[in-house]
């Protein structure tokens, strides 16, 4: 009931933003860019400007750890997107849903949501992460083939590539940014 009450609340809002912004939501299929690894299909919604900030970081936080034990790690992660960093997760685990959490209430965070199955040709962003695509600051990446939907219960070792993939992609984005200071020596 709290989920259904939150929609109705949310979706006039989702709505405006929608027709205000189009483009945020407009899912872009196939997509390319130097980070990403060419073998694979790149579906994405929102601000694909993201993937060229030589400032992204991976974050992971385990589920075997309470939130309390991830406090230290998730403020300095807030705290680095203060700073102009952008994380890049699948925010699932207690302390990355935190994250996104408290990313969302910065004003200037920016972020990139990974999701651990295929980005449906109809992806209708959630009432939350709408209101971040419409600010501009999110963008939802999918590495996964259409021929891997989210069927309900998302796997583990879906969520573990995603990890890789999400690790991959900060990597390159750092490697590029090395790259770039030492030009390209």
């Amino acid at each position: 009931m709290k989920a259904i009450r939150r929609y109705i609340k949310l979706n006039p809002a989702r709505a405006l933003w929608k027709a205000r912004h189009p483009n945020r939501f407009k899912r872009l299929a196939n997509i390319r860019h130097p980070i990403l690894d060419a073998s694979r299909q790149w579906d994405a919604v929102g601000n694909p400007l993201l993937l060229s900030s030589p400032f992204l970081f991976h974050v992971r936080l385990t589920r075997k750890m309470s939130l309390e034990a991830h406090r230290p790690a998730i403020d300095e992660i807030i705290e680095k997107a203060r700073h102009g960093m952008i994380p890049v997760s699948g925010f699932l685990s207690p302390g990355e849903k935190e994250v996104l959490r408290r990313l969302k209430e910065e004003p200037v965070a920016r972020f990139i949501k990974m999701r651990p199955c295929a980005l449906p040709p109809e992806y209708d962003p959630s009432a939350e992460d709408s209101r971040e695509l419409a600010a501009d600051r999110m963008l939802i990446l999918s590495g996964f083939p259409q021929s891997v939907a989210d069927a309900g219960a998302i796997f583990r070792q879906n969520c573990l590539t995603m990890n890789d993939m999400a690790a991959a992609i900060c990597e390159r984005a750092q490697a590029a940014n090395d790259d770039g200071a030492s030009g390209g020596r």
